[in-house]
């Protein structure tokens, strides 16, 4: 029979391993989701290409400077807070978007992730998902992305 010490170490390391495992996942690119987002990468010339380097990819949190630079999105203008969440909300409601939809996804860590792209002169574009980020932003969390380069 196991000591109370070795149990509760024995549940430690379980635990341990399972959220290694967890987080690995989050950082692995579905490339499901990569063929669903087709028609945002349509929108380049290199698009296929693109795609193909995506789905090679991880997933990565842009720090709050990288999403500031950031070209082809609103995110930059968000910040995070009660202001934040009101602007995002407008945004999202120009563009047709269930904002609700997506605060709980990102609340409940099943949300997908951006898509960026690094462009020959280091700057970074949004392909996809500015609502995501804008809402994260807006919570105050890092903008999680799939970074083309």
């Amino acid at each position: 029979m196991k000591t109370y010490k070795e149990f509760i170490t024995e549940v430690k390391k379980s635990t341990i391993e399972k959220n290694r495992k967890t987080i690995e996942k989050r950082k692995q690119v579905d490339s499901k989701y990569i063929d669903s987002e087709k028609g945002e990468f349509d929108r380049y010339s290199d698009g296929k290409e693109m795609m193909k380097n995506a789905k090679k990819s991880s997933i990565r949190n842009l720090s709050s400077k990288e999403t500031e630079n950031l070209q082809n999105t609103d995110a930059s203008e968000i910040k995070p807070g009660a202001q934040g969440r009101r602007n995002a909300r407008r945004l999202a409601k120009k563009y047709g978007r269930n904002i609700d939809r997506v605060i709980n996804q990102v609340k409940s860590k099943t949300d997908q992730p951006s898509i960026v792209k690094t462009n020959s002169d280091g700057t970074k574009e949004l392909v996809g998902g500015n609502t995501r980020a804008m809402v994260r932003r807006s919570l105050g969390r890092p903008v999680r992305v799939i970074e083309i380069k």
